[in-house]
């Protein structure tokens, strides 16, 4: 995202808008290859894992899960699209 712009004088409001966008792609990068993979895939069997116990008092801390949620429903995108690898990685390039 940032090639050839290494000498480009940019605020931290710009600086942070960019690392959370690449934040973003990684996430729902990473979320289209573990949809991709079968169920019996360990990553797949960690994601249906339920972990028992309560959560320490307080706001909860937002998890993985939700925020793909956010950035999906953002970017108004569903599940099965991740299906299609290249119309996955279409849709979740985020225009600077």
């Amino acid at each position: 995202m940032l090639y050839g712009s290494e000498c480009w004088p940019i605020t931290k409001a710009q600086a942070n808008r960019v690392e959370v966008a690449e934040l973003r792609m990684l996430r729902l990068r990473w979320f289209g290859h573990v949809k991709r993979r079968p169920q019996s895939a360990p990553v797949r069997r960690v994601e249906a894992m339920l972990v028992e116990g309560s959560r320490r008092r307080g706001r909860p801390k937002l998890r993985w899960e939700d925020r793909i949620k956010l950035d999906m429903k953002e970017l108004l995108l569903s599940e099965d699209m991740a299906s299609d690898r290249n119309e996955w990685r279409d849709k979740i390039k985020i225009s600077g």
